[in-house]
């Protein structure tokens, strides 16, 4: 079995440019500390905490997760039938949504550790860096890389954009740096998942704003271009 690192490193493949931040000794977010330090120490899978954290607590611990679509489909089954098999007494719940939303369930103790990809550290919260993902740009195979929108230039940009909605980390950090550097372009259609992001470009609803995984990079009819000077959405736990 793998621990959730480990299983995020496994699917390095998936992520060019990425890379696994060796935190030593970070503890995860959690809102409190009894079943909160249960989380912490068993999605590293350090059996003596895991114990510790037991003792005194209910007979059936209990494990609340949160984590947006694309981590809930990618990374987390393998992470979370490791952490089964190794404590079976583990009660799981695990409930996805916005990145803001799931944070905002942590500092009110709803869940114990949320999973997210953020464009800076949350604030009041402890985190544990996992991978840092690059943003690209969707367009259709037929795109050259000299028609598309300057992004490096101030002013407004007026081709259909999509992208995911205000409350991701990802949405955040890519009209942050277009602000930094003078530049307007507002999002058209605010995709629902990572997944539909390259279906909806595929069928001409515009450019798309994305992160390097392998959900884009295998969509047909699709060319993928790197977003120069834009720093990596960091995923977190």
């Amino acid at each position: 079995g793998l621990t959730l690192k480990e299983q995020l490193q496994w699917n390095q493949a998936g992520l060019p440019g990425g890379r696994i931040d060796e935190a030593a000794g970070a503890e995860l977010l959690h809102g409190h500390l009894g079943i909160g330090a249960l989380g912490v120490a068993a999605l590293h899978h350090d059996l003596p905490a895991v114990v510790a954290a037991v003792k005194g607590e209910a007979q059936r611990p209990r494990l609340r997760v949160g984590a947006g679509d694309h981590i809930q489909g990618r990374y987390l089954p393998g992470g979370l039938l490791h952490l089964q098999q190794s404590f079976p007494q583990l009660q799981m719940q695990v409930r996805t949504g916005p990145t803001e939303d799931l944070l905002v369930a942590v500092r009110a103790q709803e869940i114990d550790v949320a999973i997210v990809g953020v464009d800076q550290s949350p604030e009041g919260l402890a985190v544990q860096p996992l991978v840092d993902v690059p943003l690209v740009l969707l367009a259709p195979e037929e795109r050259r890389p000299d028609s598309l929108p300057r992004l490096d230039r101030p002013g407004t940009i007026h081709e259909p954009l999509v992208t995911l909605g205000p409350k991701e980390g990802m949405s955040r950090l890519f009209e942050r740096v277009l602000a930094e550097r003078g530049v307007r372009w507002p999002s058209t259609l605010a995709s629902a998942s990572l997944a539909l992001t390259p279906w909806y470009v595929a069928n001409g609803k515009g450019l798309g704003v994305t992160l390097d995984l392998d959900v884009a990079r295998s969509h047909p009819g699709l060319r993928i271009f790197p977003l120069e000077g834009f720093p990596p959405v960091r995923v977190v736990a």
